[in-house]
């Protein structure tokens, strides 16, 4: 009997550190993923070549057909030298295959593989020579040797094709095990009348959750897809609330070919079928229940796993973070300045800028993008820009910025706040209008006072605290080389003060 070889692909989902993935030159197969030995081959690095000629699998068609079943592992022995590029993987592969009856859950381990193969294609390909899907893994682990062990969870019944890599590491004799286990029982969602129930929410971050309709059964062929092929879906439902918009998003984990259908019921009209991304905007009565139909079609991918999410379209409500006219994102002011004027004002229904202290508290509100802060003391505070829909609550002065609440459909809080910093500026023996500090050949910090005690303080962008000295200044003496400090280009805030209260700030540029 004439030698074969097997590789498999671990999965696009959740690549490892040393996985890694090639674009696929064969349309409709999607990325190419590889996965990493646990450690390099310590034997020969020749690539192969076209020594004695291709291999008889060089071809998919030629491949064996090994018949799988559940308790009874499979053992191929094979060498994939010389081995070429016929179907245009974008490297050369030799090809393997195996068949299910039934559902099963399927193990290949490259265990025994002397010298180790230090690359393996982690995929499996249905379709042969009109390669029609790749199927992504489970997960990947090690063999005590080094070797790959990859995992398919939930393959339905049918031929599945192994694309065997050669390249420099990957190269030689090899020996795969094959192995079945029962599939995990279909989730409950598996018919539309245990449809698992979603939550609207503003935010993906907040609302996503976990869904497969790996070893499903259809229950009907989408009108969106072609009837005669064979489905499996799962269900879910949710109430639109307040929204006439929402926003369905799929983030594939082993899914393959995704489809969406969303229906007034079980039985109900179909309002969206679409299939080919991962994005689906559907217009909603408000306060109305939906279902909403998951689905692969198996000739072109099979179920899998992924994460579902049903939110408002970020275009409705979208607090984008706050910044100043001149496009800064802190400001350093003294007590008393103001107002702060902001570039743009958030996008929704409903606007209002809303500045909180250091602990999250809300201390007041604009709803324009002039933000008044005369009235407030020393300090450090954040301006939030707040989009929303209906009307706005929890907008109390003294409550967590986290409180706040709203009657309509969408409310956002800008993820990044501008910083603004309140310091007390009072004279220091020194005639008005005089500055304090200068800059020299922008590295020295000169001081143009007179001579005395002085506490210095330099500030970046922030507020912290970056130097602090106290010291006894004359007049032209150099208090600070930034240079020498390691100072970052930027805009600081100089401080210089005498005793607790008496305190001046000057901004100066670092170059």
């Amino acid at each position: 009997m004439r030698d074969h070889l097997l590789f498999v692909i671990a999965a696009c989902a959740a690549l490892s550190a040393s996985a890694q993935q090639f674009p696929s030159h064969t349309p409709g197969i999607g990325p190419l993923t590889m996965t990493a030995s646990a450690w390099p081959r310590s034997h020969g690095t020749h690539d192969g070549g076209v020594r004695g000629g291709a291999p008889y699998n060089d071809l998919c068609e030629n491949a064996v057909i090994h018949p799988l079943e559940q308790g009874t592992p499979v053992t191929i022995l094979g060498d994939n030298t010389g081995s070429t590029d016929t179907e245009n993987f974008g490297n050369p592969v030799s090809w393997e295959a195996f068949s299910i009856g039934i559902c099963a859950t399927v193990t290949l381990d490259y265990c025994g593989t002397d010298p180790l193969f230090e690359f393996v294609y982690s995929i499996l390909i249905t379709g042969c020579p009109d390669f029609v899907a790749s199927v992504q893994n489970n997960g990947t682990s090690f063999c005590d040797d080094g070797n790959t062990t990859i995992v398919y969870e939930n393959l339905p019944p049918g031929i599945y094709y192994i694309p065997v890599l050669r390249m420099t590491g990957a190269v030689g004799p090899y020996t795969i095990h094959v192995s079945a286990g029962p599939c995990d029982g279909p989730p409950l969602n598996d018919v539309c009348a245990n449809a698992q129930e979603l939550s609207v929410v503003a935010d993906c971050a907040s609302g996503t959750v976990a869904g497969t309709n790996a070893n499903t059964i259809s229950d009907g062929s989408p009108w969106c897809a072609d009837a005669g092929a064979q489905f499996q879906d799962v269900w879910y439902t949710f109430n639109s609330g307040t929204a006439t918009e929402v926003l369905i998003t799929i983030d594939p984990g082993t899914i393959g070919d995704i489809g969406v259908e969303v229906m007034s019921g079980c039985s109900g009209t179909s309002i969206l079928c679409a299939t080919g991304t991962t994005e689906y905007m559907v217009d909603v009565e408000p306060d109305m229940g939906y279902v909403v139909r998951v689905f692969s079609n198996n000739d072109l991918g099979l179920g899998g796993t992924f994460d579902i999410c049903v939110s408002i379209p970020t275009g409705a409500c979208d607090a984008g973070a706050p910044v100043t006219l001149e496009g800064d994102t802190s400001v350093v002011i003294c007590v008393g300045e103001g107002p702060i004027v902001l570039a743009d004002d958030p996008a929704g229904e409903g606007s209002v800028f809303v500045v909180t202290d250091s602990s999250g508290t809300i201390v007041l509100f604009a709803d324009s993008s002039q933000v008044e802060v005369d009235g407030l003391s020393s300090g450090t505070y954040q301006v939030w820009s707040v989009a929303f829909a209906g009307e706005l609550g929890g907008a109390v002065p003294g409550q967590p910025l986290s409180g706040l609440t709203t009657t309509g459909d969408c409310l956002d809080v800008s993820d990044a706040s501008l910083e603004v910093v309140i310091e007390v500026c009072t004279a220091v023996h020194e005639q008005m209008g005089t500055p304090l500090v200068r800059m020299d050949n922008d590295h020295a910090l000169i001081w143009q006072g007179t001579s005395q005690h002085i506490d210095l303080r330099l500030h970046d962008t922030r507020g912290a605290l970056v130097f602090h000295q106290l010291l006894s200044a004359v007049q032209g003496q150099v208090l600070l080389n930034t240079s020498q400090i390691g100072l970052c280009p930027g805009i600081y805030a100089v401080c210089v003060g005498s005793g607790d209260t008496t305190t001046c700030c000057n901004r100066v540029f670092v170059h």
